[in-house]
């Protein structure tokens, strides 16, 4: 099994969980399989050399986040990007704003 490059010992389908990936490159949601959870952590992968558990990730961070459901996941991302989509739009209108009042700016003699 293969995840962000890196390959991992596949312990079996009965022994795995399911989880839902977002923030990833190449793919908006992915399909992970983790070997332990917690409230606040999964981990990925299995030491060959060791055989502990390694590669623990916080299940909300800002740049991934893991989900029980390809639905949360989706709702996820979707409500992201409308953020981010509103945030864009105000930020245009403050630069269109500043824009706007350089423009109407008058010489003023005494200012110097």
């Amino acid at each position: 099994m293969e995840f962000d490059g890196i390959n991992y010992i596949w312990l079996g389908e009965d022994k795995m969980i399911k989880k839902y990936k977002t923030g990833g490159w190449k793919k908006l949601i992915e399909t992970v399989e983790c070997f332990k959870e917690t409230d606040k952590n999964v981990w990925l992968g299995i030491n060959p050399r060791t055989q502990k558990l390694f590669n623990q990730y916080r299940k909300r961070s800002m740049d991934i986040n893991f989900f029980d459901t390809w639905e949360k996941a989706y709702q996820y991302i979707y409500r992201k990007a409308i953020e981010d989509a509103a945030n864009k739009v105000k930020a245009s209108d403050n630069a269109k704003n500043y824009l706007e009042k350089i423009r109407d700016m008058k010489f003023n003699k005494e200012s110097e």
